[in-house]
């Protein structure tokens, strides 16, 4: 192992592109990405089984490129983290699968990583380190997060598990068997509109 503290490979999975990246003490060490937006494009959008079977091929590759980048061997990794979703469900699954074996093979520790906290870890590779404790706002579609960022990086509170749980409370939960419609269609609706109801 390099270094007092673990090197740990990181691989992502969630939608179109193969990640892999090493770092160590909060320094990134080297990276690779493969991407499938050329063929998802020629469907107007990402198509989950292609993007599962396409990150099959890559992983390998990507994981090897990275720890060339880094000057690094298999034998230098100390722990492997991946992401665990959310993402599509079949490009996780290949990634989890990849990363199992990797730290099974190098008997070393497996970690699960939420992608969105998996962001803004991300973002202190370059930025450095949060303040401690801070909230960090995610917003990103149906993923949008609430985030209490602390040594740790815990999530306390996704923002769309709010809003659903909303909808339970006695003046909302006849509005829709969503309970988040109500939001969605006042985000979605020109002002006017709403108020001439």
């Amino acid at each position: 192992m390099v270094g007092s503290k673990p090197v740990v490979l990181g691989i992502e999975s969630s939608c179109d592109e193969t990640g892999a990246g090493l770092v160590r003490d909060g320094v990134l060490l080297g990276q690779a990405v493969a991407s499938g937006m050329a063929e998802h494009a020629r469907f107007g959008g990402v198509v989950p089984e292609i993007a599962a079977r396409a990150h099959v091929h890559a992983v390998a590759p990507v994981v090897r490129e990275a720890l060339d980048r880094a000057g690094l061997t298999l034998g230098d990794i100390g722990a492997v983290a991946v992401t665990t979703g959310p993402g599509l469900s079949g490009a996780l699954q290949v990634g989890v699968a990849a990363a199992k074996g990797y730290a099974f093979s190098l008997g070393v520790p497996l970690y699960g990583v939420h992608h969105l906290a998996g962001h803004v870890a991300a973002a202190t590779l370059d930025g450095g380190p949060l303040p401690d404790p801070c909230i960090v706002l995610i917003v990103s579609g149906g993923h949008t997060s609430l985030l209490l960022c602390t040594d740790n990086g815990a999530m306390i509170a996704a923002i769309g598990d709010l809003l659903a749980r909303s909808g339970t409370e006695p003046a909302t939960a006849d509005l829709a068997v969503d309970p988040s419609a109500p939001l969605e269609y006042a985000a979605l609706t020109p002002a006017p509109a709403r108020r001439a109801g």
